[in-house]
C-alpha cells in the first residue's frame, strides 16, 4: 500500500512567568486608595475593560456568511450601505469640512461613501460569486454557486475573480436587534442593520477615481482627499477609528496573499505543544484535530528559533495511509488542506512568485515576472521559514532521517 509523507511544524510558547504578590503591590501602590494584591485584583477584574484605540468594533462581522454569495451580493448593493476607500498606499479618503459654526479651522472626519457613489468603480453586478470567465455569466441574476451542487467548489462559493478588491466588514446593527441574520439569507428584508465594506482602488483607473472624488463631494467647499494613515488617525473617533483599522488590515492582508486569479497559500500542518505532551503525541493531536488525518512514524527533522515574541519552532515529518478522509471542519483552523504530488511542489518551488510572500511578492509583481502565468499555489520561503525548508527537503529527497521508501513518496 503506498504511503503519504506529511511535515508538521510545532510551537514552543515562551514560559509564562507568574507575578509575585510584591510585584502586584508594586503596581497598585499608586492607587488613590489603599488596598491590597488581592483586593486590587478583584476590582480590576469586576470593572469594565477598557476599550482602547481601534478596538471596541462596532460591527457585527457576521463571519458565517462570508461564503454566502447571495448575502454578500445583496448587501453590497443595498441602499444604506457605507464603503471604505483605500488607495495603493493603503491611505484612507477623508472628507475636509470647511471652517462653520461649530470650529474656526478646517476639520476633516473618515469618508463613507453609499452604493451609488461608488459604483462606478465596482463593475459587475455580480460583485460576488463571479464565474471563473467573463463568458461564464456575471450577471446579478446568475445562479450561485452552491456547496450543496458543488462542494469541491465551496471555497470559490464567494469568490470575486474580477474587479477591484473587495472587503465585507460588518453590519452596523440597531440595538434593539435580538436576531442575527442566518445562513439562509435571501432578500435585503433580512439586512438588521447598515453594512460597510472596504474597497480597494489601488489597481482602478486614475480618471474614474478622480471623477468619483468630484462626483462625491457634498458641495464644492468639501473635498475629499486620500491622507496618510497616521495623520489622519488624529481626526477619528471611537467609531471610525476601529472600522479604519479593520478595513485596512483586511485591504492589505487580501493585497499581500492573493496575486492573479485566486491564488492560494499551503505550507505545513502546524500547532503548539500542550503541557505535559510529547513532540511526537503533539505531531499525531495536531495534524489530526487540523486535518482528520491520522499519522505514525513521526521523525525529527530540525528546529528554527522564532523571536516572535521568543517561541522555537520544531519540525518533523509523519506517514500517513493514502485512503484517509481529509477534514478541516473539526476545529475549523484551516481554509484548505489537500494532498500535492511531488511534481507539483517542484513545478511551484521553480517558479518566481512560488515561494515569495508580503513586500517582496509586491515587488518582484511588478517586474516582468508580472508577465508569467501565476503558480497554481504558493509555499513559504526556505529561507525564512523552517516550513519552506521541510517542503524543500523533502521535494528534493533530502530528507537522511527518512528511510529511502518514505523520502521517495509521490505525495506530500
Amino acid at each position: 500500500m503506498a504511503e503519504y509523507m506529511l511535515a508538521v511544524l510545532l510551537h514552543l510558547p515562551p514560559r509564562q512567568h507568574k507575578l509575585s504578590s510584591l510585584r502586584f503591590h508594586r503596581l497598585f501602590s499608586q492607587t488613590p486608595t489603599l488596598l491590597s494584591a488581592r483586593s486590587s485584583l478583584a476590582v480590576m477584574a469586576s470593572s469594565e475593560t477598557p476599550i482602547n484605540f481601534y478596538s471596541g468594533a462596532p460591527l457585527n462581522r457576521l463571519s458565517w456568511l462570508r461564503e454566502s454569495a447571495t448575502f454578500l451580493n445583496i448587501a453590497a448593493l443595498d441602499s444604506s450601505t457605507r464603503w471604505l476607500i483605500f488607495n495603493k498606499e493603503l491611505d484612507p479618503l477623508m472628507l475636509t469640512n470647511p471652517p462653520g459654526k461649530n470650529s474656526a479651522e478646517e476639520t476633516r472626519k473618515l469618508a463613507f461613501l453609499s452604493t451609488a457613489q461608488v459604483k462606478p468603480l465596482l463593475g459587475l453586478d455580480r460583485l460576488f460569486g463571479q464565474g471563473q470567465s467573463a463568458a461564464s455569466g456575471d450577471s446579478i441574476s446568475t445562479d450561485v454557486i452552491e456547496p450543496a451542487e458543488h462542494p469541491e467548489q465551496k471555497i470559490l462559493q464567494a469568490a470575486r475573480l474580477r474587479g477591484p478588491r473587495i472587503v465585507f466588514l460588518g453590519v452596523h446593527e440597531r440595538e434593539d436587534v435580538k436576531a442575527l441574520p442566518t445562513g439562509n439569507f435571501k432578500s435585503a428584508k433580512d439586512l438588521t442593520g447598515i453594512p460597510y465594506f472596504a474597497l480597494d482602488i489601488s489597481k482602478s483607473d486614475p480618471a474614474d477615481v478622480e471623477k468619483l472624488l468630484q462626483s462625491a463631494s457634498p458641495s464644492p467647499s468639501h473635498k475629499l482627499e486620500f491622507q496618510g494613515s497616521r495623520p489622519a488617525a488624529a481626526w477619528f473617533d471611537h467609531f471610525d477609528a476601529p472600522i479604519f483599522s479593520l478595513g485596512r488590515s483586511m485591504v492589505d492582508w487580501n493585497a499581500r496573499n492573493r496575486v492573479g486569479d485566486f491564488l492560494c497559500f499551503y505550507s505545513t500542518l502546524a500547532g503548539f505543544v500542550e503541557p505535559s505532551e510529547a513532540f511526537e503525541d503533539s505531531v499525531k493531536r495536531e495534524i489530526y484535530e487540523e486535518s482528520g488525518i491520522k499519522v505514525r512514524n513521526v521523525v525529527y527533522h530540525s528546529a528554527q528559533p522564532w523571536p516572535y515574541p521568543a517561541n522555537l519552532m520544531v519540525g518533523f515529518y509523519a506517514i500517513a495511509e493514502p485512503n484517509q478522509e481529509i477534514r478541516v471542519d473539526l476545529d475549523n483552523e484551516l481554509g484548505d488542506a489537500r494532498w500535492f504530488t511531488r511534481e507539483e511542489v517542484l513545478e511551484v518551488l521553480a517558479h518566481p512568485l512560488g515561494t515569495t510572500m508580503g513586500s517582496s511578492l509586491n515587488a518582484k509583481a511588478d517586474t516582468e515576472t508580472e508577465k508569467l502565468p501565476p503558480p497554481a499555489f504558493r509555499v513559504p520561503n526556505k529561507a525564512q521559514a523552517i516550513a519552506g525548508v521541510l517542503i524543500h527537503d523533502w521535494a528534493h529527497h533530502k530528507v537522511p532521517q527518512l528511510p529511502r521508501a518514505v523520502n521517495n513518496s509521490s505525495k506530500i
